[in-house]
């Protein structure tokens, strides 16, 4: 097999369709060199076309981006041995959002999801020597109000239209994020030689464990390309363990058992290790490999225990029969340009959360299905994942295309990721039943538009494709209402929201707790990195912009003012306001901890930033530490 990797130098520029194109940028309008992996976002930045949009109030300036369409462009050379192959892929595992794919001027396909890969058969396309290829995105703002406009306003908070996107729906803007709504390639793209057959969504799942032994099963798909014979060759091995099998195949899937004695177990951080085995797949014809494809796995089991109590009914999470007291924080992406994160900010930002005594991080609906590394590293560091579907806060269609959107994602979604053994819930959305229930206190979480994705679509993929761990279908939800605090699991934005000091988390006996948090001004130079001197006052508008709540900034002042005295100069500003959001989030955790296990969880709102912000994050955009994080490392 021979891959050509098509990233790196491309040329970009705007195509000004809907006449959306300031005056001021017409320099967009020519050719320009682009990165991919990348962003319109960064490419722009880099040909200094426009400033940076963290910068003072420069998001204001950059609106016009998400309006018009941008037009990507490369050549590359194909050699002749490559079209020998029986067929040749083009790979594309990410393109936001609304792309046209031509080939040497002719029609490849066209894509409408940023969060899965796309595989297009191309071979007849290509000639040996010199091709082109081009990407036509679409303006992801103009795409989505006609949509709105044509099947309807939906019940979603801040920009409705996104929910007919399905993209990164932060990318909008959020209550701690700027509207910044990218379009680009922003992962991976090549192309892949096909001989005789390939491997495809391999699965090892855990059977039965048992002191003495495990039983695995494992499956893969072979995509058999040519007449030949293929023969599979596997290989599962672990520290104490090697297994070798060998069979001639012909159907499109093969599922076998094994047996592995003295299993090591895969535990959470603070409970044991984290030992991986390993699987690796071959497949041949006669003595040539076509393909191989190696995929680490840990053995683990993972039960959600809801039984009655005087409370209401338990939320305890069981991993290998042992209960687990879940202590973590949400996660968003770490930037809004994504292809922009280096894999060390993953690593640094979890081991911070695993040095924290941390062994839960829930990944927020609004943003994305993580980059590989993020997974990979909460498998070595023991840290459980609660993993949304990226659905947040609002109704979402109905419409037949919609429901089917969503199924071929969620499938794509759960094949990618079932084989990490952090993963602990797979949970349909973020808010979106409590949103509506909350509006609408005579229905019911199932007359909400889009319900069936979440009750009957995710729960069938989830149980059809993997079936090792929970589907939860809300954070929050439960029987009755969908934030109760009897039963299921909970938001607690009573407080700070509605303006009540943290002393009244005590008042909350919620059963796990995925969501409740306290705002802190982000680090002084990550704040003055973003800013002028003259910027550098508490209510500046320049502060004030840098804080995406509604009434954030008043809610800061208050509450300060009641615990530490308010200061109106800037550096004791902000370390006045992290003091008393590292004093709330310990008061908060303390009292549930106490409560081990009526309540059995608590993960507050939030790890990360995606730029400098006053936010509820207790690591900032420049990865510094606000006081909440030194405190997370002794209440948790």
């Amino acid at each position: 097999m021979k891959t050509i990797d098509l990233n790196g130098g491309w040329q970009f520029k705007a195509v000004d369709k809907y006449k959306r194109l300031p005056t001021l940028y017409r320099a967009a309008s020519r050719w320009m060199n682009a990165e991919v992996p990348g962003t319109v976002h960064t490419d722009l930045m880099s040909n200094k076309v426009i400033a940076d949009p963290f910068y003072r109030t420069n998001e204001l300036d950059v609106q016009w981006i998400d309006s018009v369409q941008w037009l990507y462009r490369r050549e590359f050379a194909v050699p002749e041995e490559l079209l020998n192959s029986d067929d040749v892929l083009l790979n594309a595992e990410g393109l936001d959002t609304y792309a046209q794919i031509t080939i040497n001027g002719k029609p490849v396909a066209e894509t409408c999801n940023m969060f899965i890969g796309h595989s297009f058969s191309v071979k007849r396309l290509l000639c040996p020597g010199k091709n082109s290829i081009e990407i036509l995105f679409d303006s992801p703002e103009v795409r989505s109000r006609a949509l709105e406009k044509k099947h309807g306003p939906l019940r979603v908070s801040a920009e409705p239209q996104r929910a007919y996107v399905r993209k990164a729906q932060y990318s909008f803007g959020w209550d701690w994020g700027p509207k910044l709504t990218t379009s680009g390639i922003w992962r991976n793209i090549s192309l892949e030689a096909v001989r005789s057959g390939r491997l495809e969504h391999p699965f090892v799942r855990v059977v039965s464990v048992s002191k003495s032994k495990a039983v695995v099963e494992l499956s893969i798909d072979v995509q058999k390309t040519g007449r030949k014979p293929l023969t599979l060759h596997s290989t599962v091995f672990g520290e104490r363990f090697t297994m070798e099998r060998e069979s001639r195949e012909d159907s499109p899937r093969v599922t076998f058992k094994v047996t592995i004695p003295k299993p090591q177990l895969w535990w959470p951080n603070g409970y044991g290790s984290q030992p991986m085995y390993r699987a690796i797949f071959t497949l041949f014809s006669g003595t040539r490999a076509l393909d191989q494809v190696e995929v680490p796995f840990a053995i683990r089991t993972v039960k959600l225990l809801q039984e009655k109590d005087a409370e209401g009914k338990s939320f305890i999470l069981e991993i290998n029969n042992t209960k687990i007291y879940c202590k973590g924080a949400d996660w968003i992406p770490s930037d809004n340009f994504l292809p922009r994160i280096p894999d060390s900010t993953y690593g640094r930002l979890l081991t911070m959360a695993k040095d924290a005594h941390m062994n839960m991080i829930r990944v927020w609906g609004g943003g994305i299905y993580e980059q590989d590394i993020f997974y990979d590293t909460c498998d070595q560091l023991g840290l459980l994942v609660w993993q949304d579907f990226m659905y947040a806060c609002g109704e979402y269609p109905e419409q037949r295309w919609f429901l089917n959107q969503a199924k071929e994602e969620a499938v794509a979604v759960v094949q990618r990721l079932r084989n990490h053994p952090s993963i602990a819930v797979w949970c349909g959305n973020n808010e979106s039943e409590w949103m509506f229930c909350t509006e609408n206190p005579d229905k019911t979480a199932d007359d909400m538009t889009g319900a069936p994705i979440f009750s009957k679509i995710l729960p069938e993929v989830c149980g059809d494709h993997d079936g090792t761990r929970p589907y939860w279908r809300s954070s929050p939800f439960g029987s009755g209402f969908p934030n109760a605090e009897s039963n299921g699991n909970h938001h607690q934005w009573m407080v700070w929201s509605y303006w009540k000091d943290f002393t009244e988390y005590a008042n909350d006996s919620a059963r796990f707790v995925t969501e409740f948090g306290f705002q802190a001004v982000a680090n002084t130079k990550t704040m003055r990195e973003a800013m002028l001197p003259v910027d550098c006052h508490p209510l500046s508008p320049v502060m004030e912009h840098h804080n995406k709540q509604i009434e954030g900034p008043q809610r800061l002042i208050r509450f300060m003012a009641a615990h530490h005295g308010f200061s109106e100069q800037f550096d004791e500003f902000i370390y006045r306001s992290q003091l008393v959001q590292a004093e709330a989030l310990k008061f908060a955790v303390e009292h549930w901890r106490r409560r081990k296990f009526a309540t059995a969880g608590s993960l507050f709102w939030q790890l990360n930033d995606c730029w400098p912000v006053s936010s509820w994050a207790v690591i900032d955009s420049g990865l510094r530490p606000k006081a909440a994080y030194y405190f997370s490392k002794k209440f948790f």
